[in-house]
């Protein structure tokens, strides 16, 4: 076997990840923690970006899917971009192509999209969470609007929803999911204070 050979063996036998990324990249700069991870992992960052960085398709070991960002039809691009992750599992999982974790940036909406894109590709699924949705200083930032209402309501029960899909938690803090552990069948909790 020569050394190209082995060189790719020793690929094949990286953990294969997925991060669910929402938030726009506006600088390939901002893809460097994705360099870093290369040195022991490998796969598919699914994120949005501004149209410049388009031509982006890998950093490091991480193919790059970007769906563009366009603000003036934000319902429009939170539909193109979960249909791009379920695009993306499906695809994944005819060619039996397997991952082995899905990663998402918060435990609401992308944490949907990620416990729906994990079950598809039978990977496991570690949401970060990002606040404290059972929390009233969440909603302290205006008038008890309808808004405000409906997020007090749906919030918790979303996140109630995905953490009891999670294999492991990414927190903030220790007592952070509290309220949730009744529901949750990871005990694989970290936070990073």
């Amino acid at each position: 076997m020569d050394q190209g050979e082995c060189g790719m063996e020793g690929r094949n036998d990286r953990k294969k990840l997925v991060f669910i990324v929402p938030r726009p990249f506006s600088k390939v700069s901002e893809l460097s923690k994705y360099e870093d991870l290369s040195a022991h992992y490998q796969g598919v960052i699914l994120s949005s970006c501004y149209g410049h960085m388009l031509k982006v398709t890998n950093v490091g070991n991480f193919r790059v899917i970007f769906t563009k960002i366009r603000y003036d039809h934000y319902l429009m691009y939170n539909i193109l971009f979960f249909l791009r992750c379920v695009a993306f599992a499906l695809a994944a999982r005819v060619k039996r192509d397997r991952y082995d974790l899905v990663v998402t940036y918060d435990p609401l909406k992308t944490g949907v999209w990620g416990a729906i894109t994990a079950g598809i590709l039978n990977a496991k699924f570690a949401p970060e969470v990002n606040g404290v949705y059972t929390s009233p200083a969440e909603y302290m930032d205006g008038a008890e609007t309808l808004s405000v209402k409906l997020k007090k309501f749906f919030y918790p029960r979303i996140e109630a929803w995905v953490l009891k899909r999670a294999d492991g938690v990414k927190l903030l803090f220790p007592t952070q999911v509290d309220p949730f552990k009744p529901v949750m069948k990871t005990r694989v909790i970290h936070s990073f204070s």
